[in-house]
């Protein structure tokens, strides 16, 4: 009997894991979406930082446009520019975060988580303060249970509008997916 002898097949390449640095794969494109929202989000957020110091300290180069912080005592000043400049950080590190994902650096996801957070935190303190001080300070006589309606459904919805994003992001990159893939340097 004539024995047989097995020959090795062809061999098929492999395709890298997707873990694996210099895999090529690509992210996913909500993944990118969320990103690109964050960026405007934060170059957003700068800007408009920048243009309330700008009416606050050039207050004569604006008519029709200002910031309340110009007619308040000492204590909302201090509150008001602390809260902008939490706005500020949260703001330039979601921006930083956002550049820094497009470059492919590994410092995007947490420069984004942190600016996120800010971002809430300062979202957060904003909507505090307008209640308290709608509450405590602006108690106007004569104002309607309409006048109240308007005004919660007003800062639900600038709230809502102003955390979207952050808060999309956040979930976003805590995803175990997503969050791989930064540690695997997938970037």
């Amino acid at each position: 009997m004539e024995s047989q002898t097995l020959q090795p097949a062809g061999l098929l390449p492999v395709q890298p894991l997707s873990y694996l640095e210099g895999a090529g794969e690509r992210w996913p494109l909500d993944v990118k979406a969320v990103v690109f929202l964050a960026l405007i989000a934060g170059a957003a957020g700068v800007l408009t930082v920048a243009c309330e110091g700008w009416m606050y300290f050039r207050p004569v180069a604006f008519s029709s446009v200002g910031t309340g912080l110009r007619q308040v005592n000492r204590t909302i000043l201090v509150l008001g520019f602390c809260t902008e400049g939490i706005q500020l950080t949260g703001s330039a590190l979601m921006l930083g975060g956002a550049i820094a994902f497009f470059a492919r650096s590994r410092a995007a996801r947490r420069l984004l988580l942190v600016g996120a957070f800010a971002m809430l935190a300062s979202a957060l303190i904003a909507l505090i303060w307008y209640w308290a001080y709608q509450m405590v300070v602006a108690r106007q006589p004569g104002r309607t249970p309409g006048d109240w309606i308007v005004t919660v459904v007003w800062q639900l919805e600038r709230s809502v509008s102003q955390c979207a994003i952050p808060i999309i992001l956040i979930f976003l990159l805590c995803r175990p997916s997503v969050r791989s893939k930064f540690s695997a340097g997938g970037v």
